[in-house]
């Protein structure tokens, strides 16, 4: 024995049968069925009992049906053993019933097996959905109870007097009546096949025959939301497979808005055993969004050729999606969708300081200067940014909020802020200082005025105030002004959870304008009563004909009444005064109301 072969033997232990004794460690095995726990455990596979009626009328589609009859009986009592569930067709029906209950055994010809790809266990679900499901058709019937098919007990083949294709009654069915109804609703909403409920026609708004402007995809056929529209698309689609609905797989929320209707081509494969799904969701979507894409790029093709220059335009938003941007480079006209102008004084808060122009723009107007249009802006400088956006603001300048193709003419024609020289020009600087809030820090500089220049322009300001440099690192408040909303420029005033905290933004505001008075030379007293009255002192009950003499010293402050002070006064300098002559003198210091502007 070679030693490779001893060490294998010793590693490979021997087994004993259940008697104790030796048995060879050499064997085969196998894969083998639990037939009977395995039609069992199908059970569970089949729990959502509206799958029945998917596999039922889709057999229907299968076999050739040109109408489908559901009719749904309930007794009074609505027990589920009073359902009665009964589907008829008019297909070709069913020539040998062994093959229903056969796992993995479709039955279907080989050209629908080659089309459809049948898993051929679908039909199970009839007996999970009941008690009892008769079959007839071709002049055969047979009736098989649920308990006795999943005890393999064998079914008997009659002979039948049904006049008719095909028709199966479900005795004991799961569902009630509006059940039925609801699930139905959905699961022919695209169907091909008329399909009738209790005697009345289901709508089926999204079968093919009932859908205007059919178009073929490179998936399939059907509808795109929005080309009756010059601004409406939508990336959502209702899919069908096979004509039943199903879903992408890649659905994080229920999407209710508008949507594509697509008819999946025989390409996609489906999860079995329900068919709801698609395989390999990630693929199949980008498949399906890049063919929606496509046919948005000849729609727009084909309507750029029909219709005015400023009319196509307008359709920006669709041609954007399809990556059809090159079809604007020859158009004079510039879609007011691409574009924004600041209509509020531009900050980091969540409130909206922007909107959409009301027309488009033609390049005459840019090209002749009646209208700035600002580009890459978000390329820009970032120290610069809010100075860009506070000069858009203050002169009505318009900024390309969306890109376009790399050869659009207004790239050319429109300013381009990323390649502009920027600087600010400061006025009479009357004061200069560094602030530090619970929020925001940074330098101030009060000026007279500023003038910003951005390329060949420049533009003098003596009315208002903007945020340069880094606002996380080195940021310059410049103010002619005390409107505190600058601050808004330099922090968003959101906590950890991204919401926007309204007084945090107020104190900064506070602070500033103290800041700003403090600075412009207001008179110690008055920021002193500012303060007070910020505190609500004067609402104060216990503060009411209150008057004390404060001191503030090295980050302190102290107070004594004012006639304790006074009457201390008079004794230290030798002078004696009649405590009704200092109250009179002290009720003359009454307060005039403070006017805070």
């Amino acid at each position: 024995m070679s030693r490779n072969t001893a060490i294998a033997k010793a590693l490979i232990p021997s087994t004993s049968n259940t008697s104790g004794s030796e048995v060879s460690s050499s064997r085969v095995i196998s894969l083998k069925t639990n037939e009977k726990q395995m039609f069992k455990n199908l059970g569970s596979v089949f729990s959502d009992k509206t799958k029945v009626l998917s596999e039922l009328i889709q057999n229907a589609r299968r076999a050739g049906a040109g109408n489908i009859s559901i009719t749904h009986i309930s007794n009074i009592n609505g027990n589920v053993a009073d359902h009665i569930l009964t589907i008829e067709d008019n297909g070709k029906g069913i020539v040998d019933f062994q093959k229903l209950l056969i796992h993995s055994e479709s039955g279907w010809d080989d050209a629908t097996v080659q089309a459809e790809n049948p898993f051929g266990v679908g039909w199970l679900s009839c007996l999970f959905a009941s008690t009892e499901v008769t079959i007839e058709s071709r002049g055969q019937q047979c009736k098989m109870v649920t308990s006795e098919v999943l005890e393999m007990k064998p079914v008997q083949v009659e002979i039948s007097n049904f006049i008719g294709n095909t028709r199966i009654t479900l005795r004991g069915f799961a569902l009630d009546c509006s059940e039925t109804k609801k699930a139905l609703d959905v699961i022919t909403k695209g169907f091909p096949v008329p399909v009738e409920f209790n005697g009345v026609n289901l709508e089926r708004p999204h079968a093919l025959d009932n859908l205007q402007n059919v178009r073929e995809f490179a998936v399939g056929k059907g509808t795109l939301y929005g080309e009756n529209s010059s601004t409406e698309f939508s990336t959502h689609c209702d899919l069908y497979f096979q004509g039943l609905p199903v879903k992408s797989g890649t659905e994080t929320f229920q999407y209710t808005g508008p949507k594509n209707i697509i008819h999946l081509n025989d390409s996609f494969k489906v999860r079995m055993p329900d068919r709801d799904n698609l395989l390999d969701p990630a693929e199949a979507m980008q498949r399906i969004q890049l063919a929606i894409k496509k046919v948005w790029a000849q729609y727009l093709q084909e309507l750029k050729a029909d219709i005015p220059a400023e009319q196509f335009v307008s359709h920006f938003k669709q041609i954007q999606f399809a990556g059809q941007l090159e079809l604007l480079n020859g158009v004079a006209w510039l879609p007011r969708h691409a574009l924004i102008k600041y209509s509020e004084y531009p900050t980091l808060s969540p409130y909206p300081d922007t909107s959409t122009l009301e027309s488009n723009l033609h390049l005459d107007d840019i090209v002749q200067n009646k209208q700035v249009v600002v580009v890459n802006l978000f390329d820009a400088k970032e120290d610069f940014e809010y100075l860009i956006k506070t000069v858009s603001y203050c002169k009505d300048w318009v900024v390309l909020n969306h890109d376009l193709h790399e050869d659009h003419w207004i790239y050319k024609h429109g300013l381009d802020v990323s390649k502009s020289n920027i600087r600010v020009d400061l006025g009479v600087i009357k004061a200069d200082s560094r602030f530090s809030f619970d929020y925001t820090e940074g330098d101030i500089k009060l000026v007279d005025n500023f003038t910003v220049h951005i390329g060949d322009h420049a533009i003098l300001f003596t009315d208002e105030n903007v945020a340069i440099g880094d606002r996380y690192d080195n940021v310059t408040l410049i103010m002619t002004t005390a409107c505190p909303a600058v601050i808004e420029q330099i922090c968003t005033f959101t906590d950890e959870w991204d919401s926007y905290i309204e007084d945090r933004r107020d104190n900064e505001r506070m602070a500033l304008t103290n800041l700003y008075n403090v600075l412009s030379g207001e008179k110690p007293e008055v920021t002193f009563q500012k303060a007070l009255i910020n505190h609500y002192f004067h609402y104060k009950t216990n503060c009411e004909d209150l008057a004390v003499a404060s001191f503030i010293k090295n980050g302190g402050i102290s107070c004594v009444p004012l006639a304790e002070l006074l009457e201390n006064f008079c004794k230290s300098v030798g002078v004696n005064v009649e405590t009704k002559a200092m109250e009179d003198f002290i009720e003359k210091l009454k307060p005039q109301p403070f006017n805070f502007n």
